[in-house]
C-alpha cells in the first residue's frame, strides 16, 4: 500500500483544467477548486465570455473560493467587437477608418497605415461625438489608441457611445484626366 505522503500520492499538489463545451456557471468549477485546495493545488477555468466570467465569479465567492484573473489579458479592459465606421481627424486631415473592437479606454482601428506612435486623433464615433485619442502601437493597416477620456457605460454595462448612429463616411471625389 502507498503511503500518503510519497510521489504520486494524493497529497502531491493537483492541478486541474476544467474545460467544458457548453457555457459555465462555475458549479462543476468550485467542486473541481474545493478538492484542488484541499490538496494544494488550483483550477485554471476558461470563461472569455465577460457576464458567464463574472456569474461564475460570483458563485465562487459564495463558496469562500476566488478567481484569480492571471495572464497578459488580465488587465485589460473588456473589449466589445464591431465593424463600425468612423472618422479620424489629425492636422486638418479627415480620413476614414473603421473600429474592430472597442473598450472603455481605447479601440482597435483599422484603415491608416503606418501611423506614428503618439500620434492624437479626434475621432467621430458618431456625427456628433467625437473624442480625442493617441496611437499607442500601429502595424500594418491597425492601430491601437487609447482615449483621452475613458467612454461612459450605462446600467447595462453597453458604452453609451455605441448607442447612436456612427457617422456619416468621407465621400472623396475622384476626377477623372482628359
Amino acid at each position: 500500500m502507498q503511503s500518503l505522503n510519497q510521489p504520486g500520492s494524493c497529497t502531491e499538489k493537483v492541478f486541474l483544467r476544467a474545460t467544458t463545451r457548453r457555457p459555465s456557471n462555475g458549479f462543476s468549477t468550485i467542486w473541481l477548486a474545493l478538492a484542488a485546495r484541499e490538496y494544494g493545488g488550483r483550477v485554471t477555468g476558461t470563461e472569455i465570455l465577460p457576464a458567464r466570467a463574472a456569474e461564475a465569479a460570483t458563485n465562487l465567492e459564495r463558496t469562500g473560493l476566488a478567481a484569480i484573473a492571471r495572464g497578459p489579458r488580465s488587465s485589460r479592459a473588456s473589449r466589445h467587437t464591431m465593424l463600425r465606421k468612423v472618422v479620424l481627424e489629425h492636422s486638418g486631415q479627415s480620413y476614414n477608418g473603421t473600429i474592430r473592437n472597442i473598450s472603455a479606454t481605447g479601440a482597435l482601428v483599422e484603415g491608416l497605415w503606418n501611423v506614428p506612435v503618439g500620434t492624437i486623433f479626434r475621432i467621430a464615433l458618431s456625427d456628433l461625438l467625437r473624442v480625442t485619442a493617441t496611437a499607442r502601437w500601429c502595424a500594418d493597416d491597425r492601430m491601437g489608441v487609447e482615449f483621452a477620456v475613458p467612454l461612459e457605460r450605462d446600467a447595462s454595462g453597453t458604452l453609451t457611445a455605441l448607442a447612436v448612429d456612427p457617422p456619416t463616411p468621407l465621400r472623396r471625389e475622384f476626377r477623372r484626366s482628359a
